[in-house]
């Protein structure tokens, strides 16, 4: 029987010195491409930081997509409260709505402050002299009673974060679920309506529970209305 000759020795392949300028060049290309794409970002995200201070810059509203945490890259603000809500479990659709609209509205006040973002904002989430004068955690800013407000930012006894936590997983916002809290507008396109936005405005649509209640019983005539 006769032996079988092995397979044949796979060619390597071999470059000329055109093919391989032309593959350094390709590589060149690739990695300029890459380069200027991040100082895109880099730049875009550099004209974000640098307009936030400058009045209107900011829709009144976030888009819906943003507010369903879908996107966060529509603005800052966007940004941010995106990012921090994806971390907590919402209860439903209102309780993400208002928390979105009341956050974005005070938050859009701190970037861009004038007179038209300052009538955007509640008077009840307005800071307190303690506020302007404690120093505190940002977050605190964003609770909506002033009382509490103020507690958090003097109280040493207390776990802040565990606090903050449950608080953000008792909050309910009260809302009649036989009124919409979207219209359609002339452009078939969906909004908030403006019923609920009034709502969210409105100290008294605002509850917090347990677990938070439970924890901090001697806390809740803080956030009595």
């Amino acid at each position: 029987m006769s032996t079988p000759s092995p397979p044949p020795a796979r060619r390597k392949r071999v470059r000329t010195a055109s093919q391989l300028e032309q593959k350094r060049l390709a590589d060149r290309l690739k990695q300029r491409e890459n380069r200027n794409e991040n100082k895109n970002r880099l730049d875009k995200m550099e004209r974000d930081i640098a307009d936030i201070n400058a009045p209107g810059i900011l829709p009144r509203n976030p888009s819906l997509p943003s507010m369903m945490l879908h996107t966060m890259d529509e603005n800052i603000a966007t940004f941010l409260i995106t990012g921090f809500l994806r971390q907590y479990k919402n209860k439903g659709i209102e309780q993400l709505l208002s928390f979105y609209l009341l956050g974005y509205r005070y938050m859009r006040w701190q970037m861009c402050p004038c007179e038209e973002t300052l009538r955007d904002v509640p008077a009840w989430m307005l800071p307190t002299e303690t506020q302007r004068s404690t120093p505190h955690s940002v977050i605190v800013d964003y609770v909506p009673w002033p009382r509490l407000r103020d507690y958090l930012c003097t109280s040493a006894d207390e776990d802040l974060a565990r606090s903050l936590y449950f608080y953000f997983e008792s909050t309910d916002f009260v809302w009649p679920s036989e009124c919409p809290v979207f219209v359609q507008g002339e452009g078939g396109q969906m909004a908030l309506s403006p019923e609920f936005e009034m709502a969210v405005c409105n100290l008294e649509h605002w509850r917090i529970g347990s677990p938070w209640s439970e924890a901090f019983p001697h806390l809740l005539h803080l956030v009595e209305p």
